[in-house]
């Protein structure tokens, strides 16, 4: 295992082993009280000079074992490792046997339908991900959907594979930038477990109330509320809140403790012959203390073994209303008095019906399909769609997350809304000066690293002006590519073969540079990197470039050559090397026609206008596009290339088509000359298969 270049830590006592290993580490020197401390560390040979205990038993084994030479140990580190493939027949290739280096910075070369992706993903990476698989117990791998074994000979060398396919995902309406990369996950939890709760409307920090407060609350509310047979008043002690689980012991142990009643998911059930709950589902359960018609004599009794039983907390479920006022010796505002629920990460949560604004559902903003579903409808009426929904200002919490904050040593305050709203560099230089208790010290030292982890890694790839809050459905095409790498590649794995599929598409060859910068960096980590690529930059910065060809379908499949960029430029065989020597020429005319750069009276081409554009990040852009002509746009990623051309541009050309209009004015652009075409048709980076039936054909 360890030629194999793996690492291994051995907890160990029998003496050969000591022997044969390459570095021992004794903690001791006794048990119990009297350990827990770095003895000593070092080779075996080194501990031959020592006295401890280790190193007397040592001794001894030598003096007394008749064979006591030892084991030719092997210097894996300096080893220099590689993946070898024999016999590839996946697809396309045919029969196909290549070695590459481990530890590497390998691409994977050749026209389109060469067999490039059959190689990396379908061999490579299914073998490493299903070897990966059967290391792992029969019970942990039915929840996973295993990858059928490639047709391959042999596959050596290879460790665990993590693959980033090409494909380009805008995510749901609600989906963030903070949420793809998984830094919105890690402040929830941040903030539920070391958060400081305000109150609502005196935006004060929540204080604890007293069983006496409770008590007197308890009784204010029963003495509002019209008691009767058929509109009673349950009072509830919560067992728990949002677990998953059958729930059958606790079940059990409230029917011990003599509660005949329970309330599961606003449901009441008895406690005898319980059946259970769906286990893969998140539940609410609250033990029901009493039943009442009217003010019983013994009130503060019931209260006080409510508290008891659900840890400071318990409810007043009114039938009349159909709500449950919950009262807590634990937070409560300091103005009102009123009880506020224990906080947790589904209160933080836009996608939980717990956490999302009541009013847009966590989408921060009110569509069309909503209003007549949102509370007082009516007022929604004139809300133009797609606007900021008015009651949480965009923040898509509900009032309870969005006053849970932060305090930084400076005093500054944050809630979790307002961190995302702010750029990497702001969130890192808040998240690394956050005040906190010697209680919460180990909650924030487990939850932050991982944090900046990845807003590094933004800042890296030249995302460093994205806010976490950004909607992905408003990202260019490379900044979601970048987005999906930080989240996948933001972490601190080593050991691992990462195989990537063209991830410099949609990229600006200054941002080009920094991703490969940042995949040098996940390389220097002790990982190996596979990258499918046709990006020219990429392939001559690889260490070691495998060209498969010579052409694409049945003409492919061949491995043409394969070595270092160089060496694969002179093979008079590849294609690739052929188009590095020679560079492309026009694929028609051999050369390039001159064309105005200007607007001229002379020239009879039709020009668009574009003027006092306000769309996203364009602000008073003007342009004159000339029609007849290939126009390319660029700019690097973010610059406003998809918003002026697709948020703008075929918009104002649809409208001028179909109105006939030689001047569209909207209320944020103004386009002359959109009617000088039939229609315009807009070729996209979606699948055009929408099922698995597609086929070219269809």
């Amino acid at each position: 295992i360890r030629d194999a270049g793996h690492s291994l830590i051995v907890i160990e006592h029998n003496p050969q082993v000591l022997k044969n290993a390459d570095w021992i580490l004794e903690l001791g020197p006794g048990a119990g009280k009297l350990g827990g401390k770095r003895v000593a560390a070092g080779s075996p040979k080194s501990f031959s000079k020592l006295k401890t205990a280790t190193a007397l038993s040592l001794a001894d084994s030598h003096r007394n074992l008749l064979s006591g030479q030892r084991g030719k140990r092997n210097k894996c580190i300096t080893k220099v490792r590689s993946i070898r493939v024999e016999g590839a027949r996946e697809n396309n290739l045919k029969n196909i046997s290549i070695e590459l280096p481990a530890n590497q910075f390998v691409v994977v070369t050749g026209p389109s339908g060469s067999g490039k992706s059959s190689l990396a993903f379908d061999v490579i990476f299914a073998e490493g991900q299903r070897r990966f698989m059967d290391s792992m117990s029969s019970y942990a791998r039915q929840f996973v959907q295993q990858l059928g074994k490639p047709l391959v000979d042999e596959v050596h060398g290879i460790s665990p594979t993590v693959a980033i396919e090409q494909r380009v995902t805008r995510g749901t309406k609600k989906s963030t930038v903070g949420s793809i990369t998984e830094v919105a996950q890690h402040l929830r939890l941040l903030y539920a477990r070391a958060g400081i709760q305000l109150s609502v409307l005196g935006k004060k920090p929540l204080v604890a109330s007293t069983p006496s407060q409770v008590f007197k609350k308890v009784r204010e509310t029963l003495a509002q509320s019209s008691l009767s047979k058929r509109f009673p008043i349950v009072l509830l002690a919560p067992l728990i809140s949002n677990r998953k689980g059958h729930h059958k012991p606790l079940i059990n142990w409230a029917r011990e403790q003599g509660f005949s009643e329970v309330r599961c998911d606003h449901e009441f059930r008895s406690t005898a012959n319980f059946n259970g709950l769906d286990r893969y589902s998140p539940h609410d359960i609250e033990a029901v203390v009493a039943r009442w018609e009217s003010i019983p004599k013994n009130l503060t009794a019931f209260v006080k073994r409510a508290l008891e039983v659900g840890k400071g907390r318990c409810g007043l479920f009114v039938a009349a209303e159909e709500q449950v006022v919950w009262f807590s010796t634990r937070l409560i505002d300091p103005e009102t008095g009123e009880a506020y629920p224990e906080l947790q990460p589904s209160l933080l949560s836009w996608n939980s019906p717990k956490g999302w604004c009541s009013y847009c559902h966590g989408y921060g903003r009110i569509f069309e399909w909503m209003k007549e579903h949102l509370p007082a409808s009516g007022k929604w009426w004139g809300v133009e769609d797609g606007m900021t929904c008015t009651e949480c200002k965009g923040e898509r919490l509900a009032p309870v997350g969005r006053n849970v904050v932060l305090y930084s040593k400076t005093g500054q305050s944050l809630s979790l809304p307002q961190l995302l709203k702010v750029t990497p560099k702001d969130a890192i230089s808040f998240l690394e000066n956050i005040k906190s208790s010697p209680k919460m010290q180990p909650i924030i030292d487990a939850i932050i690293p991982e944090v900046i982890d990845r807003l590094i890694f933004m800042e890296k790839v030249g995302l460093d002006y994205l806010s976490l809050d950004r909607e992905t459905s408003s990202l260019s095409g490379g900044e979601s590519q970048r987005i999906r790498l930080a989240g996948q590649l933001g972490s601190n794995l080593s050991g691992v073969l990462y195989v990537l599929d063209e991830p410099s598409i949609g990229l600006h060859p200054m941002d080009n540079s920094r991703l490969i910068e940042s995949l040098r960096e996940l390389q220097s980590r002790g990982n190996s990197l596979l990258v499918v690529e046709h990006d020219q930059e990429t392939i001559l910065q690889a260490d070691y470039l495998i060209d498969v060809g010579p052409l694409a379908g049945r003409q492919g499949g061949e491995i043409v050559a394969h070595g270092t960029p160089g060496k694969v430029c002179q093979n008079a065989r590849s294609q690739t090397g052929k188009y590095m020597r020679e560079g492309i020429p026009h694929p028609l005319r051999k050369s390039r026609r001159i064309l105005s750069t200007s607007k001229k009276k002379s020239d009879v081409r039709t020009w668009l206008e574009l003027s006092d554009v306000h769309y996203r990040n364009l602000n008073g852009v003007s342009v004159l596009i000339p029609t007849e002509c290939l126009v390319v746009v660029c700019g690097v990623s973010g610059s406003g290339k998809s918003s002026l051309i697709r948020g703008i541009l075929k918009k104002g050309v649809d409208q001028a088509t179909e109105k006939k209009a030689k001047v569209v004015r909207q209320k944020n652009y103004n386009l002359t000359n959109g009617n000088c075409f039939n229609k315009a048709i807009e070729v996209t980076q979606s699948p055009i298969g929408k099922t698995s039936r597609s086929t070219p054909a269809t």
